[in-house]
C-alpha cells in the first residue's frame, strides 16, 4: 500500500476508505500504524484527526495498544486552516523505554451520526508524525475516510403495488356518485 510506515482507519482490523452509516446510529473506527521497519521501533506518536461536527460527534475514545507508554494525552485542537468548520482531536503518546515494533491499533474512536450526507474523517493533517528509534521522524500522508451517512427505512416490509386494490375505493365512490346523480335526475323528471 504505502512506502514505509503509514496509518489508516480500519474496522475490526480491516482497512476501510468508505463507510455507509445510518443516521442516528453510532459507529466505531480504529486508527492503526502499519509497516514499522524490521529491527526499529516507534517511540513517539503525534497525530490529529478531524471531522465535521455538523455531521457527527465523537462520543468515546479509547487507547488501543498495550500498556507501557507514558505522556499520553488527547486534546481538542483549534479549527484547521485547510478544513474550515471541522473539529478534531490531537493525540500524543511517548514510550519511555518501550517501543512499538509491529502493526498496532493506536486509538479507537466512536462517533454518533447526526444527519444525512457525506462526511470525511481526516487523519494525519498538519504536524502529525511518527518518530522511530532508527528511521527518525516520519510524516505519513494524510488518510481520509469517507462516511456516507444515510437515512434508513424504519420497520415494515416492501411489496409490489396492486393498482386495482389502490383504485377500488375511488372507483366505488365514483360509482356511488353516478348512482345518486341518476336517482336525483330521474326524480326531478318525474316531478
Amino acid at each position: 500500500m504505502a512506502n514505509g510506515p503509514y496509518w489508516d482507519i480500519e474496522q475490526n482490523g480491516s482497512p476501510i476508505q468508505n463507510l455507509n452509516v445510518p443516521v442516528s446510529s453510532t459507529f466505531t473506527v480504529e486508527i492503526w500504524i502499519r509497516d514499522i521497519p524490521n529491527g526499529d521501533y516507534l517511540h513517539y506518536i503525534l497525530f490529529l484527526v478531524y471531522w465535521d461536527p455538523e455531521m457527527m460527534e465523537l462520543v468515546d475514545h479509547q487507547k488501543g495498544y498495550a500498556q507501557g507508554w507514558d505522556g499520553e494525552s488527547m486534546d481538542y485542537p483549534e479549527e484547521p486552516k485547510e478544513l474550515p468548520g471541522f473539529v478534531g482531536l490531537e493525540y500524543y503518546a511517548i514510550g519511555f523505554g518501550y517501543g512499538l515494533t509491529e502493526d498496532t491499533r493506536i486509538l479507537v474512536l466512536t462517533f454518533h451520526c447526526l444527519r444525512a450526507g457525506i462526511s470525511p474523517i481526516t487523519l494525519g493533517t498538519e504536524n502529525s508524525l511518527l518518530s522511530f528509534n532508527q528511521l527518525g521522524d516520519v510524516e505519513p500522508p494524510p488518510f481520509v475516510l469517507t462516511s456516507n451517512q444515510v437515512y434508513t427505512p424504519v420497520g415494515g416490509i416492501t411489496t409490489p403495488i396492486n393498482k386495482l386494490r389502490v383504485l377500488t375505493p375511488f372507483l366505488a365512490l365514483a360509482g356511488l356518485i353516478v348512482a345518486v346523480s341518476a336517482v336525483v335526475v330521474v326524480k326531478r323528471r318525474r316531478d
